[in-house]
């Protein structure tokens, strides 16, 4: 899966693209991003790295181990709604 995102900053705009795919018991993302604030460029690479877990296994894991989840969130890095028919993952919001 190829995105892209572009986000305004106080003074530029950062603009980001990434290749996403399973990779195994992970999901890889390669992030290519631009930097550009004022007359200045900046330039990055990043790989991202998230091990794939059963949403049961992982839910039941971390009641046993004391902690109440508050809020399950969707597949953005935005904090989206979950939606269990259109989200590919899940960010947990937890608290012990």
């Amino acid at each position: 899966m190829k995105e892209y995102e572009s986000y305004k900053l106080p003074k530029g705009r950062i603009d980001n693209k990434y290749i996403s795919y399973r990779k195994g018991n992970k999901w890889q993302e390669f992030w290519y991003g631009t930097v550009r604030e004022g007359n200045k460029t900046y330039k990055f690479t990043d790989l991202w790295e998230e091990l794939i877990y059963s949403p049961r296994k992982l839910e039941n894991s971390l009641k046993k181990t004391g902690f109440k989840i508050l809020k399950i969130y969707g597949s953005d890095r935005a904090f989206s709604n979950f939606d269990k028919n259109k989200s590919w993952r899940r960010v947990y919001l937890c608290q012990k």
